[in-house]
């Protein structure tokens, strides 16, 4: 599949909102496996999915998790997925934006993400 230019940097300006926000929102030490990586990725594929197509949404977040393993691959997959269901629900919504940023904080205090605990993929609320 070809990215176009436009969309890789519609991609990388919500990768760096998501991570911005993970920093305002979460604790250091969650950024890494933890409730503050799992909101980085929900919410950035979140942010990808009310800009791009779904399927460049997929493709963006899955080509970056392919350099990961393991837990952490697994666990960044399960909460992209997650964050492209919560853009899809917020599309065309007024503050689509805020809404999937409050949808994914909702989501971990409820056990809704994944993160890595103890070398186990568990719920964000674990």
């Amino acid at each position: 599949m070809f990215l176009y230019p436009y969309d890789c940097s519609i991609a990388w300006d919500r990768a760096n909102t998501a991570f911005k926000k993970a920093q305002d929102l979460d604790p250091d030490r969650t950024l890494f496996q933890g409730t503050g990586d799992a909101f980085r990725h929900c919410y950035w594929n979140a942010l990808m999915e009310i800009r791009l197509s779904t399927k460049d949404a997929y493709e963006i977040a899955t080509r970056h998790a392919s350099t990961s393993r393991g837990n952490d691959k697994e666990m960044d997959l399960r909460n992209n997925s997650i964050g492209r269901q919560i853009g899809r629900d917020n599309t065309g919504k007024a503050s689509a934006g805020i809404r999937s940023r409050d949808a994914r904080k909702n989501g971990t205090s409820r056990g809704k993400l994944w993160i890595s605990k103890s070398g186990k993929l568990v719920r964000s609320n674990a």
